[in-house]
């Protein structure tokens, strides 16, 4: 078998599940606003069962209506009315010999007033999160009793609508890792001060829920092993010490994270930086201290690792969130041994924007993601006999300039759907700006999705030409059924600035690439977007000494997650590089730039070895623009960066929709 241990039948209390591989909590923002279940919920965890999950976690599930939303469309365990809906999920889950437990919150204060109807947000002692500055209060102690009975309750519903289980959250800085936090946490009453009174609400709930659900019903717990808030918190050690609490008032497995909001870093949802099994340190230490299972996540996307994770005793089921986004049939594919088809995640955090915005769940790299249902409800004209994909194209010709990722999703379905696909592109690999990316330090996962992109097309018979730059006319004389201008974007070149033309300018693709060749010079680089900074390390790395200048008053997230530009410019500290903001460059010199403060309006005068743009990006769509030149009523369908600069998601988004779109003559 392949990964004999991963695929190995294991218990969780009584509850037999049929291999190691858990999708852990993760919100999804499908639900109805009463927090009833929807078709499109359903729908998104359907396809994690179908792709060979053992157990599936829902998103949080709330306890408390009135103080207790974490966001504005969750799943509720709130009212009995919601338990139809439920068991809808549930019958659906269960159809695929697949076990789902759902997890049980209470945000605490790391939630908005917005989401409570503007209440101030309860917790332990009123302090509130410095990041999101919400007003906050103190839980009364009667409040607290009256808590215990909700979890309680909501765990019972959850048994009623057909889980199979539920997880107790302890983490991440909501209401109960508060709780346990002296950071949150500065009550002078039974629920706070010592070790004991932290963990007391914490094993009042545990007890209440136990008594609810039964002595044969799965509760397991989530837990922050460590804080990563210094002395402000708790360490590991005092988690080892809960963990066996826990185990002796009837905890069923541990699910281990670390971190969450407050500490200012992300080590729940890690950005691209952090390698596989970073924290498997913790899930080792509490497996080695309790009886029960441990389940853990810390950015397995392979397979193989996650094996290994398994015979080194680090854990007992393998946790992955992110991974399921990715790829849901990741479970299926590695069982049946094709590792390589897996889509793995790029920890590129696109997921959390969107959650964060209201949106529903998407991902990156998998245009399906969050869109199921609707995906359902047309794949029954796309389809042939059999279920499987309609052979439409009849091997007619589509030809595509471009091999980023737009061109690459678009290549793709084409090719699943009968046509022949030729992609013509410049340069002397595939990935266009992800290929880039991937270039700067501590990128590298940028390059799995460019690996995987090569591996499926290869497997669909993609012919792709590369170093070929296609001509309008070489375009006409193949006589394409449809064409596909997916040729991307370029530096952009603000007007108001004069000096362009100065051999001092370069552009990140340049650097990225490695053509530009600096090493051990002055450089500035004008724009604090994402590009900006992932360009800027990868010169300081190679001795250069950086200056960033920036028009806005604080580094921008443009283009990528605040945690991410966080976490750069930590790195970049370490070079000491110099972020300047507030200065908008005026001209371009041979040797030096020029430029204004916007506040004051003082000139200044920088010299320097050599100035990189990174003041975004402009469409070029110039196949499309030299096919209409030939002959204006030409169709030529523009996707990508070449129709609108966007992030990775909306350009795979444009080509998956393109592909899916064509029919079978222009």
């Amino acid at each position: 078998m392949n990964y004999p241990l991963l695929f190995s039948k294991s218990k969780i209390n009584q509850l037999e599940l049929k291999n190691r591989l858990v999708m852990t909590p993760m919100g999804c923002g499908l639900a109805n606003e009463d927090g009833t279940v929807t078709d499109e919920l359903i729908a998104y965890y359907e396809e994690r069962a179908q792709g060979g999950a053992a157990l599936l976690y829902t998103e949080v599930a709330c306890v408390n209506d009135i103080h207790g939303r974490r966001s504005k469309r969750q799943i509720g365990l709130t009212n009995d009315s919601q338990i139809p809906g439920l068991k809808r999920l549930t019958d659906t889950i269960h159809r695929y010999d697949c076990r789902i437990f759902t997890q049980l919150l209470h945000p605490g204060v790391i939630t908005s007033n917005a989401a409570n109807g503007g209440r101030e947000l309860p917790g332990p002692s009123g302090v509130t999160s410095k990041f999101l500055r919400q007003k906050a209060r103190a839980f009364s102690v009667e409040e607290l009793h009256a808590l215990v009975g909700d979890y309680a309750s909501a765990a019972k519903r959850a048994k009623e609508g057909g889980f199979d289980g539920v997880e107790i959250h302890a983490a991440h800085h909501y209401l109960l890792h508060e709780f346990l936090s002296p950071y949150f946490n500065k009550r002078e009453d039974e629920y706070g001060g010592s070790f004991e009174n932290r963990i007391r609400l914490l094993l009042e709930i545990t007890d209440a829920v136990r008594q609810a659900v039964g002595p044969d019903y799965p509760v397991t717990v989530r837990l922050s092993a460590e804080d990563y808030m210094g002395n402000e918190s708790y360490h590991l050690d005092e988690m080892l010490q809960l963990c066996r609490i826990l185990e002796k008032h009837g905890i069923d497995a541990i699910s281990v994270t670390a971190g969450g909001t407050e500490n200012g870093r992300s080590h729940s949802l890690e950005p691209v930086s952090y390698p596989q099994g970073w924290r498997r340190h913790l899930a080792g230490s509490i497996r080695k201290m309790v009886s029960i299972p441990v389940i853990s996540t810390t950015v397995i996307r392979d397979p193989a690792y996650a094996e290994s994770l398994l015979a080194d005793g680090y854990m007992d089921f393998i946790g992955m969130g992110r991974s399921f986004l990715a790829d849901p049939q990741w479970p299926k594919k590695a069982k049946e041994g094709h590792p390589e088809d897996i889509r793995r995640c790029i920890s590129c955090m696109r997921c959390i924007d969107l959650i964060k915005s209201g949106q529903p769940i998407g991902c990156s790299v998998n245009a399906e993601c969050g869109r199921e249902y609707i995906i359902a409800q047309h794949r029954a004209a796309k389809t042939g006999a059999g279920g499987g994909i309609a052979q439409v194209g009849d091997g007619r010709l589509c030809v595509i300039a471009g091999a980023g990722v737009a061109g690459m999703e678009c290549a793709r379905i084409l090719a699943m759907r009968g046509f022949k696909v030729v992609v013509f592109e410049k340069e002397d690999h595939i990935g266009g700006q992800v290929w880039l990316a991937g270039q700067a330090p501590h990128q590298e996962k940028m390059l799995w999705l460019v690996d995987h992109y090569e591996k499926q097309l290869a497997k669909l018979g993609v012919e792709i030409r590369l170093s070929h730059p296609v001509t309008a006319e070489e375009v006409m004389k193949l006589h394409p059924a449809h064409i596909i201008d997916a040729t991307g974007s370029s530096a952009y070149y603000p007007e108001t600035v004069t000096g362009w033309d100065s051999p001092l300018v370069t552009t990140p693709p340049e650097v990225l690439s490695g053509r530009s060749g600096l090493e051990n010079s002055n450089v500035v680089l004008l724009g604090t977007g994402l590009t900006a900074l992932e360009t800027a390390e990868y010169l300081a790395e190679r001795g250069n000494m950086i200056t960033i200048v920036g028009e806005s008053e604080t580094v921008s997230s443009r283009g990528g997650n605040s945690i991410v530009i966080a976490d750069l410019l930590r790195r970049l500290d370490l070079f000491n590089a110099v972020v300047m903001n507030c200065r908008r460059i005026t001209k371009i010199g041979c040797d030096r730039i020029f430029y204004e403060h916007t506040k004051t309006g003082m000139q200044f005068e920088l010299p320097c070895d050599k100035v990189v743009l990174c003041k975004g990006v402009r469409s070029v769509g110039k196949v499309a623009a030299a096919l209409k030149e030939l002959n204006p009523d030409m169709e030529v369908h523009v996707i990508g960066d070449a129709a609108k600069p966007a992030r990775i998601r909306e350009d795979i988004l444009d080509g998956y929709k393109m592909g899916w779109s064509l029919k079978k003559r222009r």
